[in-house]
């Protein structure tokens, strides 16, 4: 009886190998070489709606063509619209900081004036504006960066 058990265990664990060592043996065809074969495929065959042949192309195979679930879609849409959130609450902050700058008298908020408005107009530049295309290179060639 133990011997039985103990053949079972070993077909057991003989599996599990075989399936794991096995499951990386099967090569996955890129999304590249995929939406190669299926471009290709279609070289001189005739379109039926008006009977044109159409051209061969060639198509290299390190292509950036990437094929997506609708999930994935979704997934960047959201994450992009995390991001455009982020910026008008960051914009928001920044009127309401500079409003709060004009009108407030120093002798009352000298901390919210001196110290937590610029903190705000500093963080919203380094995050939106500085990354502009040029403007780092103005900033470092003017020394403040």
């Amino acid at each position: 009886m133990k011997f039985i058990k103990f053949i079972k265990f070993i077909k057991f664990i003989l599996t599990l190998c075989l399936t794991f060592t096995c499951s990386g043996c099967i090569k996955k065809e890129s999304d590249a070489m995929k939406f190669k074969k299926e471009y290709e495929s279609l070289n001189g065959t005739i379109r039926e709606k008006d009977k044109q042949t159409i051209r061969t192309l060639s198509i290299d195979e390190d292509n950036p063509m990437v094929y997506s679930s609708c999930q994935d879609i979704i997934d960047r849409i959201e994450n992009k619209k995390g991001k455009v959130l982020r910026f008008f609450v960051e914009i928001v902050l920044v009127v309401l900081a500079y409003s709060a700058y004009r009108e407030i008298e120093v002798t009352y908020f000298w901390e919210l004036k001196w110290g937590i408005i610029p903190m705000i107009i500093i963080l919203f530049s380094v995050e939106y504006i500085i990354p502009i295309p040029g403007i780092k290179q103005i900033l470092l060639f003017l020394g403040f960066l």
